[in-house]
C-alpha cells in the first residue's frame, strides 16, 4: 500500500517523477524567491543576483549580459 502512495505522489515512471521533482523544486524556488524579495526588497535582491553571477562569469568565463 505506501508503494501505491509513493507512486501515485511521483508519476509512474522515472521521467514523470524526475518531472514533478523539479517542478517542485522551481515551485520551492520561487516561493523563497518571493518571501526573500518581501524583506529584503525586490532591487537588492536583484544587485545580489549580479554580482553573484558576475563573480561566476569572470571566475567561469561565461558571457555577460
Amino acid at each position: 500500500m505506501g508503494q501505491n502512495i509513493t507512486r501515485r505522489l511521483l508519476g509512474q515512471t522515472q521521467g514523470q517523477a524526475y518531472t514533478e521533482y523539479v517542478v517542485i523544486l522551481a515551485v520551492l524556488f520561487g516561493v523563497g524567491f518571493g518571501v526573500a524579495s518581501i524583506f529584503v526588497g525586490f532591487n537588492e535582491l536583484r544587485e545580489m543576483f549580479f554580482g553573484y553571477y558576475a563573480s561566476l562569469a569572470n571566475f567561469l568565463n561565461l558571457p555577460c549580459f
